[in-house]
């Protein structure tokens, strides 16, 4: 969850752009773009062949395509042919990521990057756009200092779905988010969140919602209701002619008893 995205507009006046080919031109420009399979912090496992359709190319000449752009000298994509990833070498320049929810975020899908040497090296291009809790002081609009509770430690670490720890019996609370919900349940929900995604305020928001979803079930439930009943009800005049009906079979059955008699 990006706080801004941004393409940047001069891109095409870059000194290391500007000479570039037409066709290397479009292909970063896809890269910015990026697509489902660009995460947040600007690498993804590239899907070279339909990357190379929706561009009107062939693989073969998008990967040429890709290789002049992260050679020696230009170094706008960072690729590891080994694990299919791609980097911006740029986004963090232009991606900006303040709230604690888009830190978290973009901290995972770091995390996500299997290539080890992508990895070093978005860390390192982030370091100066991904803030951390570094303060166990925080500072009120009337410019009071408020101290943090005594059991925080100076820092938070990522628990499981990225939920947010800072003391050791937050470890324990995530852990039975994810029993009880599932590691899904839990991070789709902190991806909605524009707050610090603390333990207690994400099992909150998933009693929230599970009340919302019993409620709608609820109402959908006596909306089909009187549907069914209707199905139910009884015609009388149906039932009535039934009636004469099995009458009728009764009154033949007992005649043509008599008669074998």
């Amino acid at each position: 969850m990006r706080d801004k995205t941004i393409l940047p507009t001069n891109l095409f006046d870059w000194p290391r752009v500007a000479p570039r080919l037409p066709e290397e031109k479009l292909i970063l420009v896809g890269c910015w773009i990026g697509g489902g399979w660009m995460r947040s912090c600007g690498c993804g496992m590239l899907p070279l062949r339909p990357f190379a359709a929706s561009l009107g190319f062939s693989p073969d000449a998008l990967q040429t395509g890709l290789r002049n752009l992260s050679s020696t000298g230009v170094e706008l994509l960072a690729i590891d042919e080994t694990t299919g990833e791609l980097f911006v070498m740029d986004w963090f320049r232009f991606h900006t990521f303040k709230s604690p929810v888009s830190v978290s975020i973009a901290q995972r899908d770091i995390q996500k990057t299997v290539s080890e040497p992508l990895k070093k090296l978005i860390l390192e291009k982030s370091r100066t756009c991904l803030p951390t809790a570094t303060s166990t002081r925080t500072s009120s609009s009337a410019g009071v200092e408020i101290l943090a509770p005594a059991n925080r430690t100076n820092t938070f670490s990522l628990g499981p779905a990225g939920v947010h720890l800072w003391t050791p019996s937050d470890q324990l609370a995530a852990d039975q988010l994810v029993d009880e919900h599932g590691l899904d349940a839990v991070a789709a929900v902190i991806s909605q969140m524009d707050t610090e995604p603390l333990p207690g305020r994400v099992r909150r928001k998933l009693e929230q919602l599970a009340r919302a979803q019993r409620a709608a079930a609820k109402r959908a439930a006596s909306a089909t209701a009187p549907l069914l009943k209707a199905h139910l009800e009884i015609d009388p005049a149906a039932q009535a002619a039934g009636e004469a009906l099995l009458a009728k079979i009764r009154q033949k059955q007992t005649n043509d008893q008599g008669a074998t008699q």
